[in-house]
């Protein structure tokens, strides 16, 4: 079976895919180096609490990535989302969690990837490491939080599903989904998880 970095160098792949095959270079795409045990470390300290160690994971294969991941989808690096967690452990309130009971607190959720202003964000804790977090769609502009995937592997598993039935095509300005909403079902608030049984 694949590992997570594993599956996301094939996502890449994919992405990149409609590119080459029309006889381009790569497009621009930089991802950071890999981030070490220490810097994961000194990150958990500086925020006080734990990343579920498939996130950890995520970081071990690139500290972010410059422009997207999949189109639309960005990646950034741990000193962009820490800045981000910071803005975020600080909202007085969350919005009602659209398709899920859970009670989460602003100081929880982490922003692993980033859609513009809203962000997809696991759960983190203190006192001692989850395996995996579900992964939630944050849009405090539209007031907006749903539970869109029950783990990073199950999201990731979906944007290879989208590209691999060819859903993105290459435009005069990148790499595009083909429909509107694009691998974006989660803007539904009433969506059943990426991952669920």
């Amino acid at each position: 079976m694949a590992t997570l970095s594993e599956r996301l160098d094939h996502m890449v792949e994919l992405y990149v895919a409609p590119w080459k095959d029309a006889g381009h270079s790569d497009p621009y795409l930089t991802l950071g180096n890999p981030a070490t045990n220490n810097e994961l470390d000194d990150f958990e300290e500086a925020i006080g609490r734990l990343l579920p160690a498939e996130a950890r994971d995520v970081y071990r294969w690139h500290n972010g990535v410059g422009v997207w991941l999949v189109p639309d989808v960005g990646f950034p690096q741990l000193r962009i989302a820490r800045a981000v967690f910071e803005v975020t452990k600080n909202i007085e309130q969350l919005p009602t969690l659209s398709n899920a009971a859970d009670q989460i607190e602003p100081l929880e959720l982490l922003a692993v990837f980033n859609i513009d202003k809203p962000s997809l964000c696991v759960r983190t804790t203190v006192g001692q490491r989850v395996p995996v977090s579900p992964v939630y769609y944050l849009d405090l502009e539209n007031f907006d939080f749903i539970e869109v995937s029950k783990s990073i592997s199950a999201l990731i598993e979906h944007f290879i599903d989208e590209l691999q039935a060819g859903h993105v095509e290459l435009t005069e300005h990148g790499i595009h989904w083909k429909t509107a909403r694009g691998a974006f079902s989660f803007f539904h608030g009433s969506m059943v998880p990426f991952g669920a049984k």
